[in-house]
């Protein structure tokens, strides 16, 4: 069962929550503590798993496969626009990384959007 945090329970306890794109120093911020997704920690810092390793799967709305079929094979979703993220550290979009039971490959869709990746 999750905990809930009640400010009538610790009313000493000033609680914010900033949530920032790019990798910033949370001690040079003021910050107590900090959640960061991926693994990208300076060397003096002492980090904590909190949650499992995240997945993400590839889906397509119907209107997107209207005009195209839909990808049998990773080659085939170079022919797909799609949704890639920009890396805060190093400015460059992220290849996509397929894995199946078999293999794994690298591909880089054309980009129909672009968001900024919070873990690289």
């Amino acid at each position: 069962m999750p905990y809930l945090f009640r400010a009538d329970t610790f009313p000493e306890v000033e609680l914010e929550i900033a949530v920032e794109a790019r990798l910033v120093d949370i001690v040079k911020q003021g910050c107590d503590a900090g959640l960061r997704f991926g693994n990208h920690l300076e060397k003096d810092m002492v980090a904590v798993q909190i949650a499992p390793p995240s997945t993400a799967i590839l889906v397509a709305a119907p209107a997107c496969l209207a005009n195209r079929s839909a990808p049998k094979f990773p080659s085939d979703l170079l022919q797909h626009r799609a949704v890639v993220c920009r890396s805060q550290i190093t400015g460059s979009v992220i290849p996509w990384t397929l894995v199946s039971a078999d293999d794994r490959i690298q591909i880089s869709p054309s980009e129909a959007t672009i968001v900024h990746d919070l873990a690289s």
